[in-house]
């Protein structure tokens, strides 16, 4: 589960811009941090209180993170699609004979 949140958390904050207006984005902002926090905190008693279970703990916790990471990605696939925030720009072009001496400028110029 922590390498999911790793490989995902920035992409929740990502999407919020493509699927809010920009009067609800601070709101928008707030909700999956509130939704962040207090998954944190029942998932830690959670474990607590299913760890203790005798014998079945350890089993039961991965059944439990199973169940989470199958609802998330569920869940996942009904967010609506959006449309790439600068369709143009799909990668930045490097061309420099020795690519250690480059620098890109945040209008993704290569300068050399």
């Amino acid at each position: 589960m922590g390498a999911q949140s790793t490989l995902f958390g920035p992409l929740k904050y990502g999407i919020l811009p493509e699927q809010l207006e920009l009067a609800e984005l601070t709101g928008g902002n707030g909700m999956i941090q509130m939704g962040t926090y207090i998954s944190i905190l029942l998932g830690t008693m959670l474990g607590g209180v299913l760890i203790a279970v005798s014998g079945y703990g350890p089993y039961l916790i991965t059944i439990v993170v199973l169940l989470f990471a199958y609802s998330g990605w569920f869940a996942s696939r009904h967010i609506a699609r959006g449309t790439a925030a600068n369709p143009v720009s799909s990668s930045i072009p490097i061309s420099c004979a020795a690519p250690s001496c480059c620098s890109v400028t945040a209008s993704a110029t290569a300068y050399c």
